[in-house]
């Protein structure tokens, strides 16, 4: 069997020897080891496939595109059965996919079709999960989607961290690669299409921004801070919902604050254009996305319409990458103290700082009271972002803020609420 490796980490060299193993050709291999980010891992034991592959007198580059012409060329050229991927940062084209006789299979640390995407272990636990796994499955255009070959799952321990599971996968990739390797020369292998209605998809970056919401349940705060711990990396932050401070923040915005100049600009679009509920990535989609937004201009989106931010996850991811702070949507015109963590701005999966909006109705002198009173028994701050063109002509926004004022709030735009979230809080980890 004449195969190719592309990878990196541990599990990277697990996959080459285990080829070796099993009587494979690896004609090459791409390495990502000269990356910077590469060299914590290097620190924590792993090793450099770039010298494995060395070491073991095969053919290594480093550096190469995946979707390159000059990578197309080169893989096109050594007539393949199979590649085997795993933690690549690009996601491979077509035409690579098509390029081996097998196909192009990646090595995926979840137990698919369950946590599809970027940091599966750490979701894993977060989600509060009973099992985790590792996958082998072929690769298509779609993200962690294609068929299965074979997955080993395992339990994850009432007091398991992202460190702990990622050991498990690693040692259990060991015993599924010889199997499915196998598999592949004897031509025994099946492929199993997965189960669309149990997918999930998590988003690339530190879940929910790495900060813990103080509004969470205790289970919730104790799986957040289990699933980011993994020394030497960072693992949690404290939101401003932690300082002990009893405050009310509030916040103004509406449709027409991009032409006025006192307030923070907006970009503002209907998502419901998008109306597909998303497992894992669209291409039209995220490029439709595009011509709503200007890149590098503005830094806040208002969404309007959207009832469920989770639907629309690879598009917030979108706005994210084009440097995009927070984004406004989802009314409330009441609330309580149990459904309070879902009002207050908060780091959505991909780390975009969610603002729900708080529309004032009949009762809003009473709700501004409420919000105080619940300050003053968390001790915390609490913002409330308003609507100002929802008010109805009986209300101000100067009574508002009158009333805000009297009782010892202060008034913040919502580039400063994406900023005080920004902050570098305490790291609790240690």
């Amino acid at each position: 069997m004449r195969a190719f490796v592309i990878g990196s980490k541990e599990l990277s060299c697990v996959i080459l020897e285990s080829m070796i193993e099993c009587g494979y050709e690896v004609l090459g291999v791409y390495s990502r080891d000269r990356e910077e980010g590469m060299k914590t891992w290097h620190q924590l034991g792993h090793r450099s496939l770039e010298q494995l592959t060395i070491d073991k007198g095969i053919r290594v580059y480093d550096g190469m595109p995946v979707n390159s012409k000059k990578s197309i060329d080169l893989l096109s050229s050594l007539n393949l059965d199979v590649i085997v991927s795993c933690f690549w940062s690009e996601l491979f084209q077509e035409t690579i996919l098509n390029i081996p006789k097998l196909g192009v299979f990646n090595v995926h640390t979840a137990l698919l079709p369950a946590n599809r995407g970027s940091r599966p272990g750490p979701w894993a636990i977060i989600n509060g999960d009973n099992q985790a796994g590792v996958t082998l499955h072929k690769m298509t255009l779609g993200v962690d989607d294609g068929p299965i070959v074979d997955q080993i799952s395992f339990d994850i321990e009432r007091n398991e961290t992202a460190k702990s599971l990622y050991e498990k996968v690693n040692a259990n990739a060991t015993v599924l690669m010889r199997k499915a390797l196998i598999k592949f020369k004897e031509n025994t292998y099946v492929l199993a299409p997965q189960d669309e209605s149990q997918a999930s998809y998590q988003l690339r970056g530190e879940p929910f921004g790495g900060q813990v919401n103080f509004f969470w349940s205790e289970d919730e705060i104790d799986r957040f801070k289990r699933a980011m711990t993994f020394p030497p990396f960072r693992a949690y932050r404290l939101s401003p919902h932690h300082a002990s401070k009893p405050e009310l923040v509030v916040s103004f915005a509406h449709a027409d604050a991009e032409r006025e100049g006192s307030y923070q600009p907006f970009t503002f679009f209907n998502l419901n254009l998008f109306n597909e509920r998303l497992s894992g990535g669209n291409r039209w989609q995220r490029k439709a996305l595009k011509t709503l937004m200007v890149k590098g201009h503005q830094n806040v989106a208002r969404i309007t319409s959207v009832d469920d931010f989770s639907a629309y996850q690879p598009l917030l991811e979108s706005l994210k990458i084009r440097g995009f702070l927070g984004v406004i949507g989802n009314s409330f015109s009441s609330f309580t103290e149990t459904n309070l963590g879902h009002i207050q701005p908060h780091r959505a999966t991909n780390g975009i700082l969610n603002f729900p909006l708080f529309v004032p109705g009949v009762d809003w002198k009473k709700m501004i009271q409420k919000a105080h009173e619940i300050t003053v028994k968390k001790n915390c701050p609490l913002y409330l972002t308003i609507d100002e063109k929802d008010l109805v002509d009986a209300i101000t926004k100067a009574q508002i803020v009158q009333e805000v004022i009297k009782l010892g709030g202060r008034l913040a735009s919502i580039d400063n609420v994406c900023k005080e979230f920004d902050t570098e809080y305490e790291n609790i980890s240690a």
